[in-house]
């Protein structure tokens, strides 16, 4: 069911962006009590922890 695991620095920024975005939309459709709502969280966060990263690099 799960794919194999990637690098997320190794994205573009538009698969970054695009990634981020399908979890945003995604995390509306859960209840506060599902189960897998932690996990999207924390994935989410990760992805908006890369892109922060890239784009402090050029601020």
């Amino acid at each position: 069911m799960f794919k194999k695991k990637i690098d997320i620095s190794k994205l573009t920024d538009y698969e970054l962006k695009e990634r981020i975005e399908i979890l945003k939309n995604s995390l509306q459709n859960f209840k506060k009590d599902d189960p897998v709502l932690p996990f999207f969280q924390a994935h989410l966060k990760k992805h908006q922890e890369e892109m922060n990263k890239r784009n402090s690099l050029f601020n």
